[in-house]
């Protein structure tokens, strides 16, 4: 256990105790004891370590009988432990210490038993300044370090909305995600090690890792790297991140060119003769077909025969497409906003279990057994309405 959490500890326990506030039971029927257990009761040592498995000396140790009993305060000792009698039933136990998160936990204590509970404390992380009293405010400043962050691209231009994950080393959790507006980012960690991972849809994924030091300040540049995909969308995990991959190219004379021509859709593939049809529908109606690709899009729907992109000299959009004699008639798209995402599930028949997430809504139309879809671009939607029969 670091000695300066140690100091914390003790240093915060004096400035209650110079204003006259113990930290001790409150007023009702003793719940624990710290005695040696009898027949009647059972017994339970609490062994409190932090993240590398070092003990965490004089944790605060809270004990209340469930569902609302009273509440006994303990500290651990100088190797983390606390060594209970408790009457039979079950009880909550809140380990704190600064510098680190709190931990609940539940047990059940049966008469005459002897049990341990080992609880692991992370490592605290803080996204603003501490309040509280001042001198346990001073106290968790030195055990806590300030990150500066900047996250750009390749050509030197912030990056917005990137998320970030926070993760203790060596094989804590996962901090609670957050998110990087405007390219910049500010942080403050619990002394210690620490892998971020900076994810953006569009880019590869950045990992970093840092050593927090308690007290100091630290500057961190991050930059991302285009990711190089094969047509607009990237599906992973169930979920369907869409974020432009081409940007359309209207009035562009000629076929797929440069990356386009590596998915350009082939003879061989199952969506390859409804592509065509579609294409030239399409150009019967006014709306110029370049290019039609393969299309990520294709694990939609279980029943689909497969998706297709296609680029036109009105935008991109893509077509996912049902056997013949099928209809996406009875499916139910369901949207919603989350902050500055858009999320998007599917209900109804085809059953799709994939969501969607993106940082601009996507529009569907839907035309027999085809599904159009278009990301983010609201007047290639309304002219595709326009246009397509029902």
């Amino acid at each position: 256990m670091p000695s300066h959490v140690s100091r914390t500890v003790a240093l915060r326990h004096a400035f209650y105790a110079a204003l006259g506030l113990a930290l001790v039971a409150a007023p009702g029927p003793t719940v624990a004891s710290q005695t040696q257990a009898d027949s009647k009761t059972g017994s339970l040592q609490i062994v409190v370590v932090d993240p590398a498995g070092a003990a965490i000396a004089k944790a605060e140790i809270q004990i209340q009988p469930r569902p609302r009993g009273p509440t006994q305060n303990f500290s651990a000792d100088e190797s983390g432990k606390l060594l209970l009698d408790l009457q039979p039933g079950g009880y909550d136990v809140f380990i704190s210490c600064p510098g680190f998160r709190h931990e609940t936990k539940e047990i059940k204590v049966d008469q005459g038993s002897h049990q341990e509970l080992p609880v692991r404390l992370e490592v605290a992380s803080f996204s603003g300044p501490t309040v509280g009293d001042p001198v346990y405010a001073e106290q968790v400043a030195a055990v806590i370090g300030t990150v500066e962050i900047g996250v750009k691209d390749a050509s030197g231009g912030w990056i917005d909305g990137v998320r970030v994950k926070i993760r203790v080393l060596p094989d804590g959790p996962v901090l609670n995600p957050t998110v990087v507006h405007d390219g910049k980012f500010k942080v403050s960690l619990g002394r210690g090690a620490y892998e971020l991972t900076f994810s953006e849809p569009g880019f590869e994924d950045a990992t970093k890792r840092i050593d927090v030091g308690g007290g100091d300040t630290q500057s961190l540049d991050v930059v991302m790297e285009v990711q190089l995909c094969t047509s607009n969308t990237c599906v992973g995990g169930g979920v369907m991140i869409l974020e432009p991959e081409i940007a359309p190219l209207p009035g562009l004379a000629g076929g797929c060119m440069g990356r386009e021509q590596i998915a350009e859709i082939q003879p061989t593939d199952p969506v390859y003769a409804d592509g065509v049809e579609v294409a030239k529908s399409l150009d019967d109606l006014g709306i110029m077909v370049r290019c039609t690709c393969s299309s990520k899009m294709a694990p939609l729907f279980p029943e689909e025969v497969g998706a297709a992109w296609f680029r036109s000299d009105d935008g991109i959009f893509e077509v996912v497409f049902l056997p013949k004699g099928r209809t996406f008639a009875h499916l139910k798209v369901v949207a919603q906003r989350d902050g500055d995402r858009y999320l998007t599930s599917f209900e109804g028949r085809p059953h799709s279990a994939v969501h969607m997430d993106g940082s601009k809504p996507t529009y569907f139309i839907k035309r027999g057994n085809k599904l159009y879809s278009v990301w983010g671009d609201e007047k290639l939607a309304a002219l595709l309405e326009l246009k397509i029969p029902k």
